[in-house]
């Protein structure tokens, strides 16, 4: 009799689908990927608070928050992988098609689209973004798609039966077989990698210019955090442009938008802030005399605003335009199956 799965895998055209389900808080490879994670997590807010202690005038604190921030993350991993072993019962529900043009994952668990649901309505309720993003990411990712023509690499974990498939900088999908599909599913990804080559420009990893805009952003806002008499301003303005610059540079280009809001919100305040401390002197000469007397040179501390403000705009626009690629946004189109 004909094994039908190595039929599947010896024909291109005929899609290999299975469905199974995955140990969600007891997978190894899952437990790397939530590690690495909330390692990051546990990264990006203590540089967040470092800075922040830094332009503050406590560098002090620095060392503080940075246990801080590695303990919140630490607990926050625990509590994750404990919670998704009581909510799910350590069990998701997935579909995976292999096929001509590249793999599907779909998350078919019902239960999966309910905490996603319930974290957005919850994330609403309360005020928390952060909630809200968690939920719209789970929902957007509860079926993913990847074209072999964007998958650079593929590692192979045959004692686990899954496939990890990556770009030129991070694992994209991870693919878990049934111990009587591993085989073939193997055999049909390395056969659609080689029939269907990445390009060049998906080989060339963007991290490096990733990290460079992360630079020049930061460079750009740190003069609206320390901006002097009569400008300052509260650091609410400036970290809420940096954080989502950040996240446009690293995410996707809409959040610009709100960069491009920020901007213009504090550019307001410097402007109406000066022409109210104008109409308090009587003469340009008193005005600068008061300003230098407020310490040091407000002009070109200001000069360096405009020009940080003016770049962050302009990167808003390049990313909105498209002329710039976002991490995820980039990760998404190259990984387009259409």
């Amino acid at each position: 009799m004909t094994d039908p799965t190595r039929s599947a895998a010896d024909d291109p055209k005929a899609p290999l689908q299975w469905e199974i389900d995955v140990p969600v808080a007891t997978n190894p490879l899952l437990l790397a990927s939530y590690a690495k994670l909330f390692g990051l997590t546990a990264l990006i807010m203590g540089a967040f608070l470092s800075f922040l202690m830094a332009v503050s005038g406590s560098p002090d604190a620095i060392p503080m928050m940075v246990a801080i921030s590695a303990g919140i993350s630490l607990a926050l991993f625990v509590v994750g992988v404990l919670g998704m072993a009581v909510i799910y019962r350590n069990r998701m529900s997935m579909r995976f098609t292999l096929d001509r043009r590249g793999v599907r994952a779909e998350t078919i668990d019902r239960r999966a689209d309910r905490v996603a649901t319930a974290t957005i309505v919850l994330g609403a309720l309360t005020g928390k973004p952060g909630a809200v993003g968690t939920g719209l990411i789970a929902k957007s990712t509860a079926d993913q798609r990847a074209a072999w023509r964007g998958i650079v690499k593929a590692r192979f974990y045959p004692r686990l039966n899954a496939i990890a498939l990556g770009n030129a900088w991070r694992t994209v999908m991870i693919v878990f077989c049934p111990p009587e599909h591993y085989e073939a599913a193997a055999e049909r990804v390395r056969r659609g990698m080689a029939r269907h080559p990445a390009p060049a420009s998906t080989r060339s990893s963007p991290v490096g210019g990733l990290l460079l805009r992360t630079a020049l952003v930061v460079a750009a806002t740190l003069p609206l955090f320390t901006l002097p008499y009569p400008a300052e301003i509260d650091p609410f303005a400036p970290l809420f442009t940096l954080c989502f610059a950040l996240a446009s540079v690293w995410l996707i280009p809409l959040l610009s938008v709100a960069v491009i809001g920020g901007v213009g919100w504090i550019a307001g305040h410097i402007v109406l802030a000066m022409l109210d401390q104008r109409r308090s002197m009587f003469s340009p000469h008193e005005i600068y005399r008061a300003y230098e007397v407020a310490g040091g040179d407000v002009w070109a501390h200001l000069a360096l605003a405009g020009l940080g403000g003016f770049y962050l705009v302009w990167l808003s626009l390049a990313l909105l335009r498209g002329r710039v690629s976002s991490g995820l946004a980039g990760d998404l189109a190259q990984l387009d199956d259409d």
